[in-house]
């Protein structure tokens, strides 16, 4: 009979040396594994419902060695990525927010003058949730334009060795049954992308623009001849025109405009397109659906993709969907108030940074930004914490200094995934 007694060393083992006595690439296969289903929408809510979950992970970046960190720290940068098919939203939740994407897709940036912050008393939601777009004001959404079909990768995967022209590859992992419905005349239908656009609004609207009748909030960039189209726009006697993929412009007579906020809401859908105003009007433009492409918001952009002098006002909480909306779901949007938002909701997009913005969780990853390998993947978990407002001061006073040094790293995606989180921490 042999009993097994472990003796404690005098000298810990090196990491080559604990090879034989764990199982780190087993564990870094998992993690792989289990950082890619993080990225699909139907299975975050699975993942963080189990109790040992979060805890695991943490321990994985705080003791295990450092491919195991990596992956660790890159399942929690994926649960906050692309939440509910949200493949952009600006909240413009504080002065500073202006270029922050809290479904933490894209990295938008401002460009020439910036946006004016909401004034005191005239936020929404009761707060300071706001931007207003003046001449010269817009953001620039991707250099390239974006679609719901052609997602942006840049962070969904990162490597210290990436450069920006292996992470441009679109991602291709949100679930074609909610993303894409077939649609068209009798016999010639054809697959196409389903896709909403939410965004709050304060009427009356900007008063400088150049043409007081024409107030651009969305532009897109046709991919096929790299053209600009006003995709959304509206003047002053309540008419919109949105145009759709064929270029052909549908105009829209909407019921007088009370002084306050309102929530617009596009759905390109089977029978075509839904257009709604808060929830209590609506209007469907048969067989048009909208150009899946988007490139400036707040105003149009000239040929040199230079801010023109259209734009369209105050605005907060935009966010585009890659999936349709239903009547129910933009009711609820329409009926959010200040204290649901404190309270925080499964139903909005952020609740995964909301549940994992814990001290814990900081900490670990700020330990993972000191490996060179798990530096990219910590950076990117960081600077999607920080699109939670109540959490920003925190992640600067632990990090903020280390984050600065690393903008004068020689690899390019940690430059860049620092300057984001840098950016995010404002």
């Amino acid at each position: 009979k042999f009993e097994l007694v472990s003796e404690p060393r005098e000298t810990p083992l090196s990491v080559i040396q604990s090879l034989p006595y764990c199982a780190p690439f087993e564990n870094v296969v998992i993690l792989s594994m289990m950082a890619r289903l993080a990225l699909e929408p139907k299975f975050k809510t699975v993942l963080m419902d189990r109790p040992a979950f979060v805890p695991a992970l943490l321990n994985a970046i705080s003791n295990g060695v450092w491919p195991e960190a990596r992956e660790a720290a890159g399942i929690i940068a994926n649960l906050c990525w692309g939440v509910d098919h949200v493949v952009c939203w600006l909240k413009f939740d504080s002065a500073t927010s202006v270029a922050v994407d809290s479904a933490n897709v894209l990295h938008p940036r401002r460009t020439f003058q910036p946006p004016r912050p909401v004034e005191l008393g005239r936020g929404l939601y009761g707060s300071v949730w706001g931007q207003e777009f003046v001449q010269e004001s817009c953001i620039l959404l991707h250099p390239d334009g974006f679609s719901t079909e052609k997602v942006p990768s840049t962070l969904a995967f990162a490597s210290p060795s990436d450069t920006f022209r292996t992470t441009s590859v679109p991602y291709q992992g949100l679930d074609p049954e909610v993303t894409h419905f077939m649609a068209g005349e009798e016999g010639r239908e054809m697959k196409r992308a389903a896709l909403s656009i939410v965004c709050w609004f304060h009427w009356p609207l900007c008063e400088e623009s150049a043409n007081q009748h024409d107030h651009v909030l969305l532009q897109a960039l046709a991919q096929e001849d790299n053209s600009k189209r006003t995709q959304i726009r509206v003047n002053k006697d309540e008419r919109w025109v949105i145009c759709d993929d064929r270029g052909t412009k549908w105009r829209i007579r909407t019921p007088k405009i009370l002084a306050g906020w309102h929530m617009m809401t596009l759905v390109s859908e089977a029978e075509g397109t839904r257009f709604h105003i808060d929830d209590e009007w609506s209007h469907t433009i048969k067989n048009a659906w909208i150009l899946n492409s988007f490139f400036v918001l707040g105003n149009e952009a000239s040929p040199q993709n230079d801010p023109g002098k259209k734009p369209f006002g105050l605005i907060a909480d935009f966010r585009i969907y890659a999936r349709c909306l239903n009547p129910q779901e933009i009711a609820w949007m329409a009926s959010v108030t200040g204290e649901m938002i404190e309270k925080g909701d499964r139903r909005f997009p952020d609740w995964p940074a909301r549940e994992l913005c814990h001290p814990a969780v900081i900490d670990a990853l700020v330990r993972g930004l000191a490996v060179p390998d798990s530096c990219v993947s910590c950076l990117r978990a960081l600077g999607s914490l920080a699109t939670f407002l109540p959490m920003r001061s925190y992640i600067y006073g632990v990090c903020g200094n280390q984050v600065m040094g690393l903008l004068d790293s020689p690899l390019p995606m940690v430059q860049r995934l620092a300057c984001r989180a840098m950016a995010n921490m404002r």
